[in-house]
């Protein structure tokens, strides 16, 4: 476990976050809860694997519905792991990852983890 605080751990990300195109709003962790954001950044990595969905998602709906935002969460994590198989042949582990509690209650444990994810696309 980490000794960073919350708050700070909170601040860094958001701040990582607003480095990418279209994200410069982002100000809290529940910017993040819709799966929108972590989109706008996939795209960015890699347009060939992330755009379509990007572009195909109601963005409108995606915001006023957790039951939208938790499906498109979902197809996101579905492609990292596509993405993730496919052009690094490395596994990674989903299971664990809540798109509905994220989705509906803006849960920092389900941002993080998708956040993991998100990260890990960047790097690579």
């Amino acid at each position: 476990m980490s000794n960073m605080s919350v708050d700070t751990k909170e601040v860094a990300v958001c701040e990582w976050v607003r480095t990418f195109t279209h994200a410069e709003h982002v100000q809290s962790l529940q910017d993040l809860s819709n799966g929108l954001v972590f989109g706008q950044i996939l795209c960015e990595v890699s347009d060939h694997h992330f755009g379509q969905q990007q572009a195909s998602a109601d963005h409108d709906a995606i915001t006023k519905s957790p039951v939208l935002a938790a499906k498109h969460i979902k197809t996101l994590v579905g492609l990292l792991v596509g993405y993730f198989k496919g052009d690094f042949s490395k596994s990674v582990e989903v299971d664990n990852i809540d798109s509905a509690l994220m989705a509906r209650n803006n849960d920092p444990i389900q941002i993080y983890r998708v956040l993991q994810l998100v990260v890990g696309a960047v790097v690579m």
